[in-house]
């Protein structure tokens, strides 16, 4: 058998740092009462790094698409959490000529890779989930939403789909390709922040409502009285 000419390894040296705190907190009322109830809720923080990388972007991710193969979206960055995102920042369509305006980071006066920033990471910050049960005599209502907070998510099938480019051709798209209608459709679907989203989310897990039979104390047959097919 022909071994494989690509394999991963580790990189000697390179580590990856996790810290963080996790807390729980949880209360009951009196399950005596006709109305009770009970709630709690966990959330935990992350803070990840990349450590004595020997590169200066090891890349985990890149946008494939006609003028973007190989271009970098996140990867390894020394200092930075796993997945940080690794690109241009956009600061709106140019007025004069329509095409994309790119922040000059370095203040050299052009926009080259060296104007490339992390610009966020795929990572959570925080990590929730709560629950809230409710108990009224013979009902039980419960919920159990959870969350993620501080993260990002890059849109590249807006990137590559729903681009003005599309209009010229009479395809289909999003609003997403008229958002700068001065905006030319040759303008270059560049990776940057322009595809770049928040991607914190709460969400509703599970909700249950149920009704609970008390049958103590009742015979079987008194339970199902005028139910008995002949």
């Amino acid at each position: 058998m022909q071994p494989t000419s690509i394999y991963w390894t580790n990189i000697p040296d390179m580590i990856i740092q996790n810290n963080g705190v996790e807390l729980t907190l949880n209360y009951n009322s009196d399950p005596k009462r006709d109305f009770s109830y009970s709630m709690g809720g966990n959330v935990t923080y992350i803070q990840n790094r990349v450590k004595d990388s020997p590169y200066s972007v090891l890349v985990t991710g890149a946008a494939q698409g006609s003028g973007q193969t190989g271009a970098t979206i996140n990867g390894y960055i020394n200092n930075e959490p796993i997945g940080a995102f690794y690109m241009y920042q956009f600061d709106g369509i140019n007025a004069d000529n329509g095409q994309n305006i790119f922040r000059d980071t370095n203040g050299d006066g052009a926009i080259l890779d060296n104007d490339r920033v992390v610009v966020g990471s795929a990572i959570p910050k925080f990590i929730y989930g709560y629950y809230l049960n409710l108990k009224y005599k013979a009902f039980d209502l419960g919920l159990n939403p959870n969350g993620v907070a501080g993260n990002k998510v890059y849109n590249h099938t807006t990137m590559t789909l729903f681009n003005k480019a599309l209009l010229a051709r009479s395809n289909n798209t999003t609003d997403f390709a008229v958002q700068y209608p001065n905006e030319i459709l040759s303008n270059a679907n560049t990776v940057s922040t322009r595809y770049l989203e928040n991607g914190s989310f709460l969400r509703l897990n599970n909700a249950t409502l149920a009704y609970n039979l008390n049958l103590t104390g009742t015979r079987l047959g008194d339970a199902f009285h005028g139910s008995v097919l002949r």
